[in-house]
């Protein structure tokens, strides 16, 4: 049986939504836009790892996206190997 992680006391979970290349990001972001509200809209820190990605600008790309549906802020956690994960940002 799986479970979640314990939690520090006070502390909140986050949400992960896997996102592949064919969801309408410009023209109807409605998966998008159900994030940012999730996440806390006006309040939301959004983080971005494309990593499925092959083009390198899809973190660009999705940091504006998210900007103009009002998240706070947005990181770009550009991890292309496991040696990425291990250096300090």
């Amino acid at each position: 049986m799986m479970r979640p992680a314990r939690r520090s006391k006070g502390a909140t979970r986050g949400f992960i939504i896997p996102i592949g290349g064919a969801e309408s990001r410009v023209q109807n972001p409605v998966i998008l836009r159900r994030f940012v509200k999730l996440c806390g809209g006006s309040r939301a820190h959004i983080a971005v790892i494309p990593t499925a990605s092959s083009l390198d600008d899809t973190g660009d790309l999705y940091e504006s996206v998210f900007l103009d549906l009002v998240a706070d802020r947005v990181s770009i956690l550009p991890f292309k190997a496991r040696a990425d994960c291990e250096r300090d940002t």
